[in-house]
C-alpha cells in the first residue's frame, strides 16, 4: 500500500548499538539516517564512545535527545577484558556475535517500556545491524507486540554465508543459520544498501520482502566545497586516498600502476604531474616499509588520521579521489566512503572487482572503475579522464539521489508503508 501524505507521520523506534559520537563507518551512516529522518522517533542505543578515545565530530546531539534510552555495555567490545574473553572462548563472539548480552538487555528494557508506557509504543521499529544480535532483539519485540519491523543490514552475517564465513564450526553455522532465517522470515522489510547484496539475500530467502536503500552523503557537511583546490601547482594534481586498510583491502593492488608511473619519471606526456596523499587508520610502520620496498615512498605521502569533518574537506579539495575495495569472491560490499566521495565532487577512481557494487555505482559515469588487471593503465587514462570530468556538468545532478535528505524520504516512505500493513497480515506472516 503506498504511503499517504494525508496521514500523520508514524512514530519510529530506532534500535542501534552504534551511534555518534562513536567513530566508524556504520555509526556515521546510522547516525546520518536517523538525524535526517523527518518524523517522530525515539532511539535505543548502546555504545557511543570509543575505547581509543577517537570520536565522530558530526551528529553528536543525537545521543542527547530527551526521548532516547541509553543502555551502556557492561564490557566494551574491543576493550582489554572483552578481547581476552573472546581470545579464550572465541565461540562466545559467534553465537551470534559479541553484542549478544547487550542485545538481551536492550530486549528486556524495551519490552518493559512497552508494557508500562503506552505512549512509548511505536508504529514501526527500525533496527540496524550488524550486529545481528541487535536485529534479533528488534524482530523478537516486533513479534511479541505485533509491531512492524524494518531490519537494515549493512553486511552479510559472517558466521553463516560460506563465501564470507570466518568459522568451520558446524554447530555455530547451524545455530546462526536458524537465527538468520528467523530474521528474514519475520521482518516486515529487509533493507540492504546495494542490489548485489539484495540478490544474494533473495536467492536464500525468496519469500522475504527485501528493499535496497543505498548509503548517503550529507551535503550540509561540505561547507568548504566552494574553496579552491589544494593542488601544489597548476600542473600538479593531488590524488587522495582516504580510509582504513585491513584484511583484503590493501594498497598492494595499486603498487604496479604507481611503480610504472615512477619509472616513467613521474610525469605524464601532457605535462601533468601527480602527488599522492594517504589519510586514515593504518599501520604506519608497515605501510612505510612497504612503500620503501616498492620504491614509492617519494610518491605517496602518509598523512595519518584526521577527523571525519576534516576528511570531507580533504575530499572536496582534491583533484582525484582514489578508492580501493577488498578483492574477495562475489563482492557484495559497498563502502560508504565511496558515497562520501560522490558528495565531495572530484573525479573518483575506484579500484574494485568487475561487477562489484562500487563498479555498478559508477557505471556509465565520468568516474573511473578499474579492476586489478586494468589498474596498471591508471596514469595512461587519468589525464584525459580529468579533462572529460571537468567538462561534464551532469555528474552532480546524477548522484544527488544519494543526498541524505532524499534517502531519508525513502526511509520515511518505507516506514509509512510498513506501519499501514494490517495487523492480520502481519500475524499471518508470523
Amino acid at each position: 500500500m503506498p504511503p499517504s501524505n494525508s496521514l500523520p507521520s508514524p512514530r519510529v523506534l530506532f534500535i542501534t548499538y552504534n551511534i555518534s559520537p562513536r567513530l566508524g563507518a556504520q555509526s556515521i551512516q546510522v547516525s546520518r539516517q536517523i538525524f535526517h529522518y523527518k518524523g517522530r522517533c525515539s532511539i535505543v542505543y548502546g555504545d557511543n564512545t570509543s575505547v581509543d578515545g577517537k570520536s565522530l565530530d558530526a551528529y553528536r546531539d543525537l545521543s542527547s535527545r530527551l526521548d532516547n534510552i541509553t543502555i551502556r555495555p557492561i564490557f566494551k567490545y574491543k576493550s582489554l577484558l572483552s578481547r581476552a574473553a573472546l581470545k579464550l572462548f572465541p565461540i562466545i563472539g559467534m553465537l551470534p556475535d559479541p553484542y549478544l548480552f547487550w542485545s538481551i538487555r536492550a530486549f528486556l528494557r524495551i519490552t518493559l517500556e512497552l508494557l508500562i508506557k503506552k505512549q512509548f509504543r511505536p508504529d514501526c521499529i527500525v533496527v540496524f545491524g550488524n550486529p545481528m544480535s541487535v536485529v534479533l532483539a528488534g524482530v523478537l519485540i516486533s513479534r511479541i507486540f505485533s509491531i512492524p519491523v524494518i531490519s537494515s543490514l549493512s553486511d552479510p552475517w559472517p558466521w553463516v554465508r560460506n563465501d564470507y564465513n570466518k568459522t568451520n564450526i558446524k554447530f555455530v553455522k547451524a545455530v546462526n543459520s536458524f537465527l538468520e532465517s528467523f530474521v528474514f522470515r519475520f521482518s516486515t522489510f529487509i533493507v540492504t544498501n546495494n542490489n548485489q547484496a539484495r540478490a544474494l539475500y533473495s536467492s536464500f530467502f525468496p519469500c522475504s520482502n527485501i528493499k535496497t536503500i543505498p548509503h548517503c552523503y550529507d551535503s550540509s557537511l561540505y561547507v568548504h566545497r566552494t574553496k579552491s583546490k589544494s593542488s601544489i601547482s597548476e600542473n600538479t594534481k593531488i590524488i587522495r586516498i582516504i580510509g582504513s586498510f585491513y584484511g583484503p583491502r590493501t594498497l598492494d593492488v595499486i603498487y604496479p600502476a604507481f611503480s610504472r608511473y615512477c619509472f616513467a619519471n613521474s610525469i605524464d606526456a601532457s605535462g601533468i604531474k601527480f602527488a599522492v596523499e594517504l589519510y586514515g587508520s593504518y599501520d604506519e610502520t608497515f605501510i612505510s616499509d612497504s612503500l620503501h620496498k616498492s620504491g614509492l615512498h617519494n610518491l605517496i605521502a602518509l598523512k595519518g588520521s584526521v577527523s571525519y569533518i576534516d576528511s570531507l574537506s580533504l575530499m572536496s579539495t582534491a583533484d582525484v579521489l582514489l578508492s580501493i575495495d577488498g578483492f574477495v569472491d562475489n563482492n557484495i560490499f559497498l563502502p560508504s566512503k565511496i558515497v562520501d566521495y560522490l558528495g565531495a565532487g572530484p573525479l573518483i577512481v575506484a579500484v574494485t572487482p568487475s561487477g562489484s557494487p562500487t563498479s555498478d555505482l559508477l557505471l556509465n559515469s565520468s568516474h573511473l572503475s578499474l579492476d586489478s588487471i586494468n589498474i596498471s593503465s591508471l596514469f595512461d587514462v587519468l589525464p584525459s579522464a580529468l579533462e572529460k570530468y571537468s567538462d561534464d556538468n551532469s555528474q552532480a545532478e546524477r548522484f544527488r539521489q544519494y543526498d541524505a535528505s532524499l534517502i531519508s524520504e525513502k526511509i520515511r516512505a518505507l516506514v509509512t508503508t510498513a506501519s499501514l500493513i494490517p495487523t492480520s497480515v502481519r500475524n499471518d506472516q508470523f
